[in-house]
């Protein structure tokens, strides 16, 4: 099971990241942004400040603590936004 376990460094919408396979991959962050800009909140990623803050979760996932914000009747909830650590593999680039 792919699992990031390092964030080396989160800045410029990219996301550099050590794996458990030893790997090191470099990730475009912005498209991924893009793609998803329906979610509510979505738009704080574009923050360098906030976007910096990048962590590694448990099961080895990118996130960003209570990012998305959702609304239903008279309940409002706030969600981490993560990306999962199969899809940082497939979409990063090699760079070691």
């Amino acid at each position: 099971m792919i699992k990031v376990t390092e964030i080396i460094s989160a800045e410029n919408f990219q996301i550099v990241c050590k794996f458990n396979t030893q790997e090191i991959k470099t990730n475009a962050i912005k498209p991924l942004l893009e793609n998803q800009k329906h979610l509510n909140g979505i738009e704080k990623l574009n923050n360098s400040k906030i976007f910096e803050k990048a962590q590694v979760g448990i099961v080895g996932e990118i996130f960003w603590k209570d990012i998305i914000t959702t609304h239903h009747q008279a309940l409002t909830q706030v969600w981490n936004y993560d990306i999962s650590p199969e899809y940082a593999y497939e979409i990063g680039q090699l760079i070691n």
